[in-house]
This record gives structure tokens, C-alpha cells and sequence, in this order.
């Protein structure tokens, strides 16, 4: 199956959604997804700035709030051990402050080092 998001980001980079699916996803527990580098890092990500960003994928647009993160203590670790965005400092609390503050509007997110 096609995800939408291929559509629009081989789009955005001139590709054809073929060549997109192959050189840009992997297919994790059953859901396709854009891989990463060796690191861990997006292949779209390049100085902490995304390279797609008018066209990212929703779970991206979402980001740093995933679901898991924002319910669970072990999603937000999970995250913070994994993402090269996340200051290794923060906290759960610190975190979940921060969505609330983005919730409401008061406040623009910085969680990255």
C-alpha cells in the first residue's frame, strides 16, 4: 500500500513515488515509514532543520508530542534516549509542562539541545 505521505514528499523532492518508496522508507511492524541514517537520525534532517518540512508526515508535524510521550513516562524516555533532537537533560515533567504550555498557546516549543 501507498502512504499518502509519499506522495506529496516524492513530490516536494522531485522523485517519483517508486524511487521515494525505495530509497526514503522501511516497512516497520507493519507500517511503512521514512528510514533513518545510520544514528538514528532523519534522512531529512540536516542541522536540525527539516529538509521537507512544507510536506512531512503527520507523526512528524506531531513531534516532539507523540502520543506515547505525552500518556506515558516510558514513551518519553524511549524518545528522549533515541532522538537526536531531545536535550538529554529534560525531564517527563519538564516535557509535559511544555505540551500543556503548547496545548494552550502560551508558550513555543524548544526541547532540542
Amino acid at each position: 500500500m501507498i502512504e499518502d505521505f509519499s506522495v506529496f514528499i516524492g513530490g516536494f523532492l522531485e522523485q517519483s513515488v517508486e524511487d521515494f518508496l525505495e530509497r526514503y522508507t522501511a516497512l516497520r511492524s507493519g507500517r511503512l515509514e521514512i528510514s533513518t541514517r545510520e544514528g538514528g537520525a532523519c534522512h531529512f534532517l540536516t542541522n536540525k532543520v527539516c529538509g521537507i518540512h512544507p510536506v512531512k508526515p503527520a507523526n512528524c508535524r506531531r513531534w516532539p508530542f507523540m502520543h506515547g510521550a505525552v500518556t506515558e513516562e516510558w514513551g518519553f524516555l524511549s524518545m528522549k534516549d533515541n532522538c537526536p533532537g531531545f536535550d538529554p537533560q529534560a525531564t517527563w515533567e519538564q516535557f509535559l509542562a511544555l505540551y500543556e504550555g503548547e496545548k494552550s498557546g502560551r508558550n513555543q516549543v524548544q526541547i532540542g539541545t
